[in-house]
């Protein structure tokens, strides 16, 4: 069996993660009432770096699919947790006008091939856009008038059963 399947099925069952706040602080619990089990606590210098630490955590060798929200509100990265679960995909975060350089480089080593961008183009812009389709050849966006109507395309893409 694939170690890297068996990693990601592992860590899966042992721990829940909670992100938290305005800044995506994410706080990793073990499932386990076992005291013996240590709680990792995943961190970075900001919610980019948070973001980037849980997918290398997560997902150590590649990924076929990520998805991509703005970090600079919660909303949009919110709503695309079940996406992300349903794709086995690592949420990424980054900034409206440019790519976060974390995103990109998790993007290069996950050797994505499919990316879904949460959020309309007030959120990501166009120019991240084109950059994600530079590293990734399929790209998805799913995006409402606002959070609420981006939260159904979201909800519709995952009831259509179609990655």
């Amino acid at each position: 069996m694939n170690n890297a399947k068996e990693d990601k099925k592992s860590f899966i069952s042992k721990y829940y993660c909670i992100f938290t706040g305005n800044k995506f602080s994410s706080i990793c619990k073990c499932k386990s009432s076992n005291d013996h089990v240590r709680n990792p606590r995943l961190w970075g210098s900001d919610r980019y770096e948070t973001a980037t630490k849980v997918a290398q955590t997560g997902w150590t060798s590649t990924s076929d699919y990520a998805v991509i929200a703005s970090g600079e509100g919660y909303a949009d990265a919110l709503c695309a947790a079940p996406l992300a679960k349903a794709n086995n995909a690592p949420i990424l975060l980054t900034q409206n006008g440019d790519l976060n350089a974390n995103a990109l480089s998790e993007l290069k080593r996950l050797n994505v091939k499919h990316a879904f961008i949460v959020g309309g183009t007030g959120v990501v812009s166009q120019n991240v856009e084109d950059k994600i389709k530079a590293q990734v050849g399929d790209v998805q966006r799913l995006a409402g008038q606002n959070r609420y109507e981006t939260s159904v395309k979201v909800a519709e893409k995952l009831g259509t059963n179609q990655k």
